[in-house]
């Protein structure tokens, strides 16, 4: 049988047609890899979030990999893993929703003092007034040495500099490594021109930890819609986006 041919090697929307179509790949690989470390006789879950833009009408499929870097033991992936599609749809007044991502190329290492820090990356996007949906995956790895745990670990997203929604927390075991999952609903992003950063705070003097590269933000924006006016004293709609095919035209 054949084998599938899987291309994972900076995959945009400007190559990603030419990839597919060419007779000897059948799929491409998306976004980055996210890992987790998992206790003696645990159990994790591992979140993904990856923004697919650009893709092409027609049938696609959608699934996870997973690998495994030790051949001993053996791990296992449980049922009720689940995939979730959100597709927004490109309409008359233009897209449904408009995505921006970025990822950070560098590891950052934030004091341990109790206050919170910039990490990279931040997001900078230029806003219609409309609402918004942002969300980042921290990856965090415990520096310190084999024996040493660290309690908590914070994190929480800014707009503009300024905190937004709940801050979130994990335990860090001793050389251990986990992910800090953040979403926050804006409901309100001014028009104009906005930063979403991340920020993490350590309360553990003496202690030391990575926020590592691959760290990602993710922000979904939903325009405010323009709506039609009146003129011609109101025989007229004016639309400054779409153009009307037609009109059903009744008196009431």
């Amino acid at each position: 049988a054949a084998v599938p041919i899987l291309y994972g090697g900076s995959v945009n929307r400007s190559n990603v047609d030419a990839l597919l179509a060419a007779d000897e790949v059948d799929g491409v690989l998306v976004g980055q890899k996210r890992y987790e470390y998992l206790p003696a006789d645990g159990y994790l879950g591992v979140y993904l979030e990856e923004v697919v833009s650009g893709l092409t009408p027609g049938a696609h499929t959608i699934r996870i990999q997973a690998r495994n870097f030790s051949n001993d033991p053996i791990i296992t992936i449980n049922a009720g893993s689940s995939i979730n599609a959100v597709q927004f749809k490109t309409g008359p007044g233009g897209p449904g929703a408009i995505v921006h991502a970025a990822v950070s190329a560098e590891d950052f290492f934030p004091d341990a003092d109790n206050v919170y820090h910039d990490v990279a990356p931040s997001l900078t996007l230029t806003s219609n007034g409309g609402s918004a949906n942002a969300s980042a995956v921290v990856q965090i790895t415990n520096m310190n040495s084999a024996a040493d745990a660290i309690g908590q670990i914070y994190a929480r997203l800014t707009v503009d500099d300024e905190p937004v929604g709940q801050e979130r927390y994990v335990y860090l075991p001793a050389s251990g490594y986990r992910e800090i999952v953040l979403s926050e609903f804006l409901p309100e992003l001014g028009t104009g021109q906005h930063t979403i950063g991340v920020q993490i705070r350590n309360p553990f003097a003496n202690t030391s930890v990575r926020v590592d590269s691959a760290t990602a933000i993710q922000v979904v924006e939903y325009p405010a819609n323009s709506p039609a006016t009146l003129a011609d004293s109101g025989r007229t709609v004016v639309t400054p986006v779409q153009t009307l095919a037609g009109l059903d035209i009744h008196r009431e």
